[in-house]
């Protein structure tokens, strides 16, 4: 997969970095800023009685994430992000010809929580993990046979996450993470996987 393969190759150019050797302190505020790759939620494409012929595939998009650190190893997160997915298939019920769908949807999240992280002074590389909480919104617009309708729905989204940072300096550098993201909107539990990488600027 080029994505994961690109990853792993930022991961070792950035070992390759001596890092500074001046004892300055590390930021207390950092602006992280990247993209996002979804993985499938599920194998399971038929929803009443209707079947597709493909399941919804890998989601790209952006996020947008600040960070006070309160402690050096304490942090006060947020986030803004969005997911984005499309689907060209078609459907298939019992005693009716196949019909052509399209299907777009996106996710819109903006969550708060805490990260907690190893020393960040003079490391190369620094382990952390947060859990993030809050609003996520569900849009999607399905059109076939000439017709199109829309639907959305807000709820509630949990966010574990884990990964490393890959200091070039104190005040830049990159992150790299995996998500397990669960969402509880008008009844119904979702949930999916997402790699994570962001450009990180500290002050």
């Amino acid at each position: 997969m080029l994505l994961v393969r690109l990853i792993v190759a930022i991961f070792f150019a950035f070992l390759s970095i001596t890092p500074a050797t001046a004892q300055t302190p590390p930021p207390n505020f950092e602006l992280g800023a990247g993209f996002l790759f979804g993985f499938p939620a599920s194998e399971d494409c038929s929803d009443a009685g209707v079947t597709f012929d493909d399941c919804p595939g890998p989601s790209y998009g952006w996020e947008v994430e600040p960070a006070y650190f309160v402690t050096d190893r304490l942090a006060v997160v947020g986030r803004v992000s969005g997911l984005y997915s499309s689907l060209n298939t078609q459907a298939r019920m019992t005693g009716f010809a196949p019909v052509a769908v399209d299907l777009d949807s996106n996710l819109h999240e903006f969550l708060g929580g805490v990260r907690f992280t190893g020393p960040r002074a003079n490391r190369r590389v620094t382990p952390y993990a947060q859990m993030l909480v809050g609003t996520g919104r569900v849009a999607a617009e399905i059109s076939a046979v000439g017709l199109s309708e829309s639907d959305s729905a807000t709820g509630l989204s949990l966010s574990p996450e884990g990964g490393l940072y890959l200091h070039a300096s104190e005040r830049f550098g990159i992150r790299i993470g995996g998500r397990y993201d669960v969402r509880r909107i008008q009844g119904s539990t979702g949930h999916g996987f997402t790699l994570v990488t962001n450009l990180i600027f500290g002050s």
